[in-house]
């Protein structure tokens, strides 16, 4: 089966064959042997605690860059952190389409010394965003061959590099590939969400499918390019191509890709909608698409769109509720589940088909950068300001802060990501509701710094809790 073809959504459902995966292909292309996780998709969870060999402190870790096309992401700021602290990701090349509020987050440091940010706009199509992604990889290759990184991983924004094996175990696997191949494929593992409205998907997720079978999206895993071939380039969301063109599959003890696809119901709706209002009743996308999930979704979603379009209420609340329960099929875990070892390492579930992680658990390899500077953390008269122009909004913002907790929970989160869970918190629940209500930018980039001051005073024990 071919990795650039696949059969019709509907006969892969009726005969329960699995969308084809670029493992099937690496199977008869590859440069050594690999598992086939189609024919055994267990074999990827147990595969993650397998013993590697690990990097040597004799030659230097190989620097690893990621490029990544973003459009309102849930929680971008812990997934910077996640990749900078954890994986010692020191460069971030991005393409930001039609969310120019993120320059405030990437101008700051530590981000305006590792990101590398262009801003854009870009419609939410099916074939156009692949196009898009492809051209803002092209263009990213020279400039990180330029600056001496060895590798670049292409990754969405709702998605993690996990190493089970610690990232020296990744050095050690990408040291051992032939320098003949440039693509260097890892396999992927797929988020169950412990309910539809998650607020920061990588910090509350701990079950993902390893079953390809199951999968809402794609199956076929991602790509590190490898920056010393001259003839390497974008080959869709999944490969990097080169002349000849080679793929190695690195085994999943030393990377997988953890994807949080569609990671609350917020996040799912305005992206289908997107797609529906695009694709709606297109034979082109059905065929195309990686999953049942996508053409569900699609689906569901554009009965929603008809019935706000006929003024038809009754239509309407039953479209609704039937997009809700389809999300919740296919989304959220169905079953009370053991909690994930403490240590980061992966807990394997052969009969739920689950494997557990606790992502965030995993030791640091870079050192914490210094605390925000101090445009960031605005003084906490700022709020008064705040205040003066918006005062019945703020108040129903600060009762929003009292029922989540903000403050308290701010003070006993993990020094990993307390700071970048309160700005995704702020930044994606806070702000877009004073946004909605009509605060101005000045007013809500003020409301956000007097907050991020009332936590770190907290902190401090100088604050008493509202």
């Amino acid at each position: 089966m071919s990795v650039s073809k696949r059969e019709p959504l509907a006969d892969m459902v009726a005969m329960r064959k699995k969308p084809s995966s670029l493992c099937e292909w690496a199977v008869k292309t590859r440069s050594m042997p690999i598992v086939d996780v189609t024919e055994q998709p267990s074999l990827i969870a147990s595969a993650l605690l397998a013993a590697l060999p690990q990097h040597t402190a004799s030659t230097p870790a190989p620097r690893i860059a990621i490029v990544c096309m973003t459009k309102r992401p849930t929680a971008l700021s812990t997934w910077l952190s996640y990749h900078r602290l954890v994986c010692g990701i020191d460069r971030f090349y991005l393409r930001v389409e039609d969310t120019p509020e993120l320059a405030v987050l990437l101008g700051s440091a530590p981000w305006d010394a590792c990101v590398e940010a262009e801003y854009s706009s870009g419609v939410r199509d099916y074939f156009l965003q692949v196009d898009r992604q492809n051209q803002h990889i092209n263009s990213v290759l020279p400039r990180a061959r330029a600056a001496g990184f060895a590798y670049l991983l292409h990754i969405d924004d709702d998605e993690l590099l996990y190493c089970a094996g610690n990232m020296s175990g990744l050095h050690a696997a990408l040291s051992n590939v032939p320098a003949s191949t440039s693509n260097l494929h890892v396999h992927n593992l797929e988020a169950l969400l412990p309910h539809a409205e998650c607020v920061n998907p990588f910090t509350e997720v701990v079950a993902f499918r390893h079953d390809t079978a199951d999968f809402c999206a794609y199956a076929n895993g991602k790509s590190f390019g490898r920056l010393s071939d001259a003839t390497l380039r974008a080959a869709g969301p999944h490969n990097f191509g080169s002349a000849p063109s080679r793929t190695h599959q690195l085994p999943p003890a030393a990377a997988v890709i953890l994807h949080f696809e569609s990671a609350n119901a917020t996040v799912w709706r305005a992206k289908y909608l997107d797609l529906a209002s695009q694709h709606a009743g297109s034979d082109a996308v059905r065929q195309q698409a990686p999953s049942a999930f996508y053409s569900d979704s699609m689906r569901a979603l554009s009965a929603v769109v008809g019935a706000q379009a006929a003024g038809d209420a009754g239509a309407l609340r039953s479209a609704e509720e039937d997009a809700s329960a389809l999300y919740a099929r296919w989304k959220l875990a169905r079953m009370p589940l053991p909690p994930p070892p403490a240590d980061g390492t992966p807990r394997f579930l052969a009969k739920e088909g689950v494997t557990l992680i606790n992502v965030l658990a995993q030791p640091r390899i870079a050192p914490p950068w210094p605390p925000p500077m101090p445009h960031i953390l605005a003084p906490a008269a700022e709020l008064a300001r705040a205040k003066a122009e918006g005062a019945p909004v703020l108040q129903r913002l600060e009762e929003l802060l009292r029922d989540a907790n903000l403050v308290e929970w701010a003070a006993h989160a993990n020094a990993l990501h307390a700071a970048a869970d309160r700005v995704s918190y702020l930044d994606n629940v806070l702000l877009s509701g004073a946004k909605s209500a009509g605060f101005s930018v000045g007013a809500r980039l003020r409301l956000r710094g007097a907050v991020l001051h009332a936590c770190r005073e907290r902190d401090r024990g100088e604050l008493t809790q509202p």
